[in-house]
């Protein structure tokens, strides 16, 4: 049986058993918006690397409603351009005020600081500019 095929299961201890036999990165980003199982997907999370993928991920669910797992995930980037990605286009008000927390490059603070739409975001953005 493939990986695929065993992602197609009902059971989701199959399903489970895919994903920790994949390194495939677009895969694991289907699993993670696809499937039902909490456990299956905090799983496909944890075996994603690759950040631009993790914040289009993170972006994308999060469009769709909260997710405490697409939240910890933020905790994955390191790059600033995935955490500035993540601040201007995630609708979630809770990933992007972590994905703000992370950032450090002063010009990326200043522009969010300045002409986020929204005012919460803006005031972390300035009191983290204050901060550094």
């Amino acid at each position: 049986m493939t990986v695929r095929d065993k992602l197609q299961n009902e059971d989701y201890e199959i399903r489970m058993e895919a994903v920790q036999e994949t390194i495939d990165q677009r895969l694991l980003v289907e699993v993670i918006m696809m499937d039902t199982n909490y456990n299956v997907r905090e799983v496909a999370y944890e075996r994603l690397y690759d950040k631009e993928l993790i914040a289009y991920v993170i972006v994308e669910n999060s469009n769709l409603g909260y997710d405490i797992l697409d939240y910890n995930a933020v905790d994955k980037l390191n790059d600033e351009r995935c955490l500035a990605y993540v601040v201007r286009n995630s609708s979630n008000v809770h990933v992007r005020s972590k994905a703000v927390e992370r950032l450090t490059d002063s010009s990326t603070l200043k522009e969010i600081a300045t002409n986020d739409y929204d005012p919460y975001i803006r005031h972390l953005a300035q009191q983290k500019l204050l901060s550094n």
